[in-house]
């Protein structure tokens, strides 16, 4: 068995996160490549989860967040996905 098939979802989705803080859109891509439909969603709720406690963290600094600033941000995570994905993370990443 490869590397690569014994990476669980949550190495994956540090993997992805590592990527997009590097802007390493080739990274971002290795991490999702060969994902089976259940792993993208296991991958997916991994990076959701993280992004909540981001949110959350956000909160708590009492800085007010104006949406275009948190649209702004998105559009830059979104930028260091691989094509395929860019649009996807922006749109999830606003919802």
């Amino acid at each position: 068995m490869s590397d690569a098939a014994r990476r669980t979802a949550r190495d994956r989705a540090l993997d992805v996160v590592r990527g997009y803080v590097d802007h390493d859109s080739v990274a971002v891509d290795e991490a999702l490549d060969g994902l089976d439909a259940a792993g993208s969603l296991e991958v997916y709720a991994i990076l959701n989860g993280l992004l909540r406690s981001t949110i959350s963290i956000m909160e708590l600094t009492g800085r007010p967040w104006r949406r275009d600033d948190l649209v702004r941000r998105a559009d830059e995570v979104a930028v260091s996905a691989p094509p395929p994905y860019e649009f996807a993370v922006a749109e999830a990443t606003r919802a």
